[in-house]
């Protein structure tokens, strides 16, 4: 018999802080931990926006917002307006990885990098929506807190420590309350089910820009082969109210179901249509108005967004790729533009600029992108309107 058989001590508890570090190529790592120390030293001037951080209605820590709500696409209509405070909060919730809901804003586009790494280098999501830099001050001991109590909801979303940050987190095991702790040194990345408490050890003070700690929390929507990875190996908080469709699995169940965001979306939006046909029988009405010479009055009569010379420059490089984008239809492109001729203006390593630009050139490409997916969806919703108005 095997002395591993003889042992009669229990394994070790499950730890519900997932590590996914390995999952992610190092150096990318690297570039943030760079990105974030240059955010940080810039944190105290007009160059960087920070926010309190609040938990259990109690200041947690500072943080670096990298987007901005709109919620205009919230359940298939033009403004979301909530039944209650609590509709908001679940709504919220389900949108946060959600990249319609959640917009590059100045931070964003005064430090390029943040995003560009998030969106292109890490290799969870589909897509991403809010990102937030969380900075705790020497001292700072945290709120030990849960982010919310849903049943019909678990986050998707990582959490990060790079290198130059010494932020100890923990996750308390929801039936012992046991403080499992992240890896205490170098870069982490990882995952753990929010409905679970959660802190960070009191914070110490280190060399790096201001003393504090860090860490950063992107949400957005997993992967599917991501996704199973935490269905068979992730630690779940308790569901009080069982859900149609979770198989009996509580929580684990809950994420299994989850395709491009929560179920209960879906399931609320499933009277709006905007299907294919619906796309392509708008789209042939406008060909046939154009064969006869009508024109379609455009209701955002916006004035010209005007931008510099070198930000026209990047515009028609856009352009020559296929992307004819209107300036006056995409404000998040003309700020875009905003931060390419401040990167322009100041002195600096032209590596360096040229890195920013290409960064801003990614950002703004993603833009146009999201700029033409609202306009197929918002043609079918038109056709749809008119069909329900005309029959």
């Amino acid at each position: 018999m095997s002395s591993i058989a003889l042992n009669s001590s229990s394994p070790p508890p499950k730890s519900p802080f997932l590590d996914l570090t390995s999952y992610v190529d190092p150096t990318v790592l690297d570039s943030l931990d760079k990105i974030i120390q240059d955010i940080l030293s810039h944190s105290s001037t007009t160059d960087c926006q920070t926010t309190p951080f609040t938990a259990e209605n109690l200041r947690h820590a500072s943080a670096v917002q990298f987007c901005d709500r709109d919620t205009s696409q919230w359940c298939a209509s033009d403004v979301f307006v909530p039944r209650s405070g609590r509709d908001d909060f679940r709504q919220c919730r389900a949108h946060r990885g959600d990249d319609r809901t959640w917009r590059p804003n100045r931070n964003a586009y005064t430090f390029p990098g943040v995003l560009e790494v998030v969106k292109e280098k890490l290799p969870f999501f589909e897509s991403t929506g809010k990102c937030c830099l969380i900075f705790n001050a020497p001292g700072d001991e945290g709120v030990e807190h849960a982010d919310h109590n849903l049943d019909d909801l678990v986050s998707e979303f990582v959490w990060i420590r790079t290198k130059s940050s010494n932020k100890q987190f923990y996750v308390r095991d929801s039936e012992t309350g046991e403080k499992h702790l992240a890896p205490r040194e170098g870069p982490v990345v990882g995952w753990f089910d929010d409905h679970l408490v959660h802190n960070i050890e009191t914070c110490v003070e280190n060399k790096e820009p201001r003393g504090g700690c860090w860490s950063v929390r992107v949400d957005g929507r997993f992967k599917d082969s991501f996704g199973s990875v935490l269905v068979a190996q992730g630690v779940f908080g308790t569901q009080k109210v069982p859900q149609e469709g979770d198989g009996g699995r509580g929580l684990r169940g809950v994420l299994a179901m989850q395709q491009d965001g929560p179920v209960f979306l879906k399931r609320e939006n499933e009277g709006v249509s905007d299907d294919e046909e619906e796309e392509e029988e708008e789209e042939e009405e406008d060909d046939k108005k154009e064969e006869v010479g009508e024109e379609e009055e455009d209701d955002d009569d916006d004035d010209e967004i005007e931008v510099g010379e070198e930000a026209k420059k990047l515009l028609q490089k856009l352009n020559d790729r296929g992307k004819d984008v209107p300036l006056n239809e995409v404000p998040n492109i003309a700020a875009g533009f905003a931060a390419l001729r401040s990167v322009l203006k100041f002195p600096g390593d032209l590596d360096e600029k040229n890195a920013k630009v290409d960064a801003l050139e990614s950002m703004i490409k993603e833009e146009i992108r999201l700029l033409e997916v609202e306009k197929k969806k918002l043609k079918a919703l038109k056709a749809a309107r008119n069909r329900r108005i005309t029959g």
